[in-house]
């Protein structure tokens, strides 16, 4: 299989309490991750590997926040990079 092409997306932005990194240390305050899908395009396929986190359930909503403007959105993203031709 040969590799065409690799794109790195983004799919925003998603917090967390900054103890979860460091064990013991940063209590209460919050952490902006990144969410980073990657797309290859072989000779044959197209490949996407979904890092994201999607929409969060009301139940984890209410503790970690989703950052994403609308051109951030991966379904757009997916679109824009070739992924239907």
């Amino acid at each position: 299989m040969t590799v065409l092409d690799v794109r790195l997306l983004s799919d925003g932005y998603f917090t967390l309490d900054k103890s979860f990194l460091v064990f013991g240390k940063y209590q209460g305050t919050k952490y902006k991750a990144a969410l980073k899908p990657l797309l290859i395009r072989t000779e044959k396929e197209k490949i996407l590997v979904d890092t994201g986190v999607g929409t969060l359930p009301a139940k984890y909503a209410k503790f970690h926040e989703v950052i994403r403007r609308r051109e951030e959105e991966l379904r757009l993203l997916v679109e824009e990079s070739w992924i239907r031709t």
